[in-house]
């Protein structure tokens, strides 16, 4: 099932075995020693590139997940633990892309400037923003294509089984078709598919890390606060004790403030990057269409087109003069006829006052 499916479906149990069957996948990944300190990209072999996204997925799924709550534990103080548990992960997945160069130019900026420990300027993290995007747009149209080439031949090879199926086979036929379709890339570009979806992963990864650990920040505080208050205990006239998931008089539930983080971490998330940039260029943007350019620069482009004009009346003036300079005088006698005769012609069936409206009369 889809992580995006999982989250959706609110199903802890299923939540839950998802993270136990990641959890386990990875433990098999570290015994066989897929991974080694030692080796480069070229080292690692076509199969095994996929294994580097374990860790990927599970910190995502940690990331996402709603978390459970009893009277014994807060919410905040539980989402710290599912923030915690996700930060190692997703930091072992950018340090293994990183160790075998599959971060990208854009991941291994990113890295960089998280290793040098400044925080970046607004117009850097703008730019970046805006080329993680179209970096994300390009490896997604990427994968779409190299998808539906593996799709079209797995539809080539439904046929062609079908088409032999029902052919009498001979030995050599009873071989062909034992062998496994499934519509399959060549090895390199299976290489490049997987390239790429950890490339995006990356990206991905190092969005929700910049996002995990300023929440942390915010969930400790909290944290602190729940159990400042839990060692102070009820107030006058309380129990001390309630049954789970009931509020005192006045006070939110455990599941009300379960949704109410819910949409405040989704508020967060919103609000941090580009859709918070686009809410203040919505604000403060002006109630007209801005210039395009400046009075200076119209006129240049006004006065440019005037002296293109003029020139090209001055080319054509000459090129008419030197025709009738070429001309002899009775030549040029016959073309002067012929105008004036034209003109006259012209005002034959042109009279005064011709196209006037009889409607509106201009005498």
């Amino acid at each position: 099932m889809h992580q995006d499916a999982l989250v959706t479906s609110k199903e802890p149990d299923l939540i839950d075995a998802a993270l136990d069957l990641l959890a386990r996948t990875q433990s098999a990944v570290e015994a066989a020693g897929i991974f080694s300190a030692n080796e480069d990209r070229d080292d690692l072999a076509t199969a095994d590139v996929k294994y580097l996204l374990v860790p990927f997925y599970r910190g995502g799924l940690l990331s996402a997940a709603p978390v459970r709550t009893d009277s014994a534990v807060g919410l905040s103080t539980a989402r710290l633990a599912a923030v915690n548990l996700a930060l190692p992960a997703l930091g072992a997945f950018l340090h293994r892309c990183e160790q075998y160069d599959m971060l990208g130019a854009l991941g291994r900026s990113a890295m960089d400037a998280a290793a040098s420990g400044g925080a970046m300027d607004p117009a850097a993290k703008r730019t970046f923003k805006v080329d993680k995007f179209k970096r994300e747009k390009a490896l997604n149209a990427a994968l779409g294509a190299l998808e539906a080439r593996r799709a079209a031949a797995a539809a080539a090879e439904q046929e062609c089984e079908a088409g032999t199926s029902g052919a009498p086979s001979n030995g050599n036929g009873g071989a062909a078709a034992g062998q496994p379709g499934g519509g399959s890339l060549d090895e390199e570009d299976e290489r490049q598919l997987w390239v790429w979806r950890v490339e995006l992963a990356a990206l991905q990864a190092i969005d929700m890390q910049t996002s995990l650990n300023q929440e942390t920040e915010l969930l400790q505080h909290a944290a602190s606060r729940e159990a400042a208050a839990a060692a102070a205990g009820p107030g006058p006239g309380g129990s001390g004790q309630r049954p789970p998931g009931q509020a005192a008089a006045g006070q939110p539930s455990d599941a009300e403030r379960l949704a109410l983080m819910e949409r405040l971490r989704g508020v967060f998330r919103d609000l941090d990057g580009s859709k918070k940039e686009q809410i203040k260029r919505d604000v403060f943007k002006p109630g007209h269409i801005m210039p395009t350019m400046t009075v200076e620069e119209a006129g240049e482009i006004e006065g440019r087109e005037a002296m293109e004009r003029e020139a090209r009346q001055r080319k054509q003036e000459d090129k008419e003069r030197a025709r009738r300079a070429a001309l002899d005088s009775d030549e040029e006698d016959a073309e002067d006829k012929l105008k004036q005769r034209a003109t006259d012609d012209w005002r034959d069936s042109h009279p005064k006052g011709y196209g006037n409206s009889k409607l509106r009369p201009c005498g």
